[in-house]
């Protein structure tokens, strides 16, 4: 019995000393590689910052504007591959520690024999063996409840509330229809963010080069990476740079500039103006209407309302976001509210403003982490009975989380991302889908957050978000490559690649996707389980926004243009 005890001694001091040297070794890597990182600053490389103001001074060099992205992109990799190293890194150490205290804590108790009470032994020191018995009993617990609490942390998935709490209510203020929401384009990727024109036959075929389906082209006066909205009879985008900022308006039949406002910096006194990336700006983020109102947000924090006809309603500053390339998550209206994601390295807020007058409805401070990525609103049918829950859908650089839109309130929250995340998340029949570069691709049941399939050895998306339809979901990458998943496995079905990347988001027509390539070409393919394209067109241009669709038109902002594209 003793010849066993010891070697249980043995064993264990020699997985304590292990556990120990190892701990102590990825602490010494880990410190070393945050040091030659830090010193590097692949984010913030001199190299980087010469060619982006080369690129100030010469913004039509489209082979700078190439190098610059190359360049970006393997400082952005660097980044990744580094903070993922250190997430792992720490990992290890705490299971290295857990097991090295485990350890040292049996080793103890194998030191101290327990024993059993002996006639005529002084009741006192049964007692005290009985005492130490339950403090080894109770200390054993605690460690193993520890180590089951650490593992089940890291899992994600978990609800946070129940589903059915706290969903949002008609609001008081007399709204369009769905209908009405339907048939216009009032926000990012269209009516709540969906991705998709719900009724129409827009156009196939067009041609810069001959005019061919081209009905009207207008110059906006300031650039921007923000897409076009549409209500009714106009179109609605925004423009800025250091000295101004400006919301434009555009007539939809002739592409007349109809009124154009400037949107003054509001910030604090003694602020100053956020710095930010060419490939972002101050413009990138869309904006949202009610329908008697347009809303516009800046990448200096300026939240602006404005009437049909250009004239201001209010304005506030939400504070001036932390971001090393730019703001850009783009408003939403819904539920009678504006929904703004304001995630930046200081601080990860949603919230939802009155529209009549910008004030607070409602805040939800999460514990989050920063974003470029837009909300998206949906409405999940129960599976019990005939009624639906409506949920706000948000994604940022590790989690994707579900919101009550009447309050605020995290419904659930799934870790299941990484990196920089710019696609935002996307919706089909009770799953969400959410896919970022140097992470995976991962579908999630809508009512719990539940991971049903997540997917890493793919080309992934770094700025496009997917597209999501009957048993498929498509991934559009800034390297050229569209992927064709299966809704329900997320295997893969087939790929195809193209000589240029894609920024701009795909939209689904009927059943056409269309999608847009950075140099204006679009192309136009069938949403069906082998790769067939139905037409290619041509803008001569940049295009990294999204298409704003009509039933019968589509309108594309290429460089420093807004196009018509009508029916032939």
């Amino acid at each position: 019995m003793k010849e066993r005890k010891k070697q249980f001694k043995t064993l264990f001091t020699g997985i304590a000393v292990v556990s120990a040297l190892f701990a102590f070794a990825v602490v010494v890597i880990l410190v070393s590689d945050y040091h030659r990182f830090k010193r590097a600053k692949p984010l913030t490389s001199p190299v980087l910052e010469k060619l982006r103001e080369r690129l100030h001074n010469t913004p039509e060099n489209n082979q700078l504007r190439k190098e610059i992205r190359e360049l970006d992109f393997i400082a952005r990799k660097a980044h990744f591959i580094s903070e993922a190293k250190i997430k792992k890194g720490v990992i290890l150490i705490v299971a290295a520690l857990i097991i090295l205290l485990l350890s040292t804590h049996i080793i103890i108790a194998m030191a101290r024999e327990i024993k059993t009470p002996q006639k005529g032994e002084a009741p006192e020191n049964h007692f005290k063996n009985a005492s130490k018995a339950r403090i080894y009993i109770i200390s054993t617990a605690l460690w193993i409840f520890a180590i089951i609490f650490i593992i089940t942390s890291l899992k994600p998935g978990k609800p946070i509330d129940n589903p059915t709490d706290n969903i949002a209510t008609s609001p008081s203020e007399q709204l369009p229809s769905q209908d009405e929401f339907r048939k216009n384009w009032p926000a990012f990727r269209g009516h709540n963010g969906s991705s998709i024109l719900y009724a129409g036959n827009p156009p196939l075929h067009w041609d810069e080069k001959t005019g061919k389906g081209i009905q009207w082209k207008t110059a906006i006066p300031l650039h921007g990476y923000s897409s076009p909205i549409i209500w009714k009879n106009k179109i609605f985008l925004t423009g800025g740079n250091k000295k101004a900022r400006k919301v434009f308006c555009v007539n939809k039949k002739n592409g007349q500039l109809l009124w154009e406002v400037a949107v003054p910096f509001m910030a604090p006194p003694g602020s100053k103006t956020p710095e930010v990336t060419e490939d972002t700006g101050f413009a990138a983020p869309t904006m949202t209407t009610d329908g008697s109102r347009v809303f516009a947000i800046f990448a200096t924090g300026d939240i602006i309302a404005l009437s049909m006809t250009g004239k201001q309603l209010w304005q506030r500053n939400l504070g001036i976001p932390d971001n090393h390339y730019a703001y850009s998550s783009s408003l939403l209206f819904y539920s009678g509210k504006i929904i703004v994601q304001f995630d930046d390295s200081t601080r990860t807020k949603l919230l939802a403003l009155n529209p009549r007058d910008g004030s607070i409805v409602w805040e939800n401070s999460r514990k989050a982490t920063i974003s470029w990525a837009s909300p998206i609103a949906i409405e999940v049918p129960l599976p019990e009975n005939s009624k639906s829950v409506n949920l706000i859908i948000i994604a940022t650089s590790s989690t994707v989380s579900a919101h009550a839109p009447d309050t605020g309130k995290t419904i659930w929250s799934t870790e299941c991302l990484a990196g920089e995340v710019g696609p935002s998340p996307t919706y089909h029949n009770g799953v969400i889908f959410v896919a970022n570069e140097f992470a995976s691709a991962v579908a999630l049941d809508a009512l719990s957050g539940k991971i049903l399939w997540q997917k890493d050895e793919l080309d992934l998306p770094d700025v496009a978000t997917p597209l999501a339809t009957d048993g498929k979901v498509y991934l559009a990458t800034s390297s050229g490559i569209l992927t064709c998943l299966n809704s329900r496995t997320g295997d893969e079905i087939w790929f195809h690649e193209y000589e240029n990347g894609f920024y701009s988001s795909p939209i689904l027509a009927g059943d056409l996707i269309y999608l847009l390539d950075m140099k204006g070409n679009m192309f136009i393919i069938k949403d069906s389980d082998k790769y067939e394209e139905i037409s290619k067109a041509y803008l001569n241009g940049m295009g990294v926004t999204t298409p704003a669709f009509t039933s019968t038109h589509i309108y594309i902002r290429i460089d420093k243009y807004l196009y018509s594209i009508f029916k032939l």
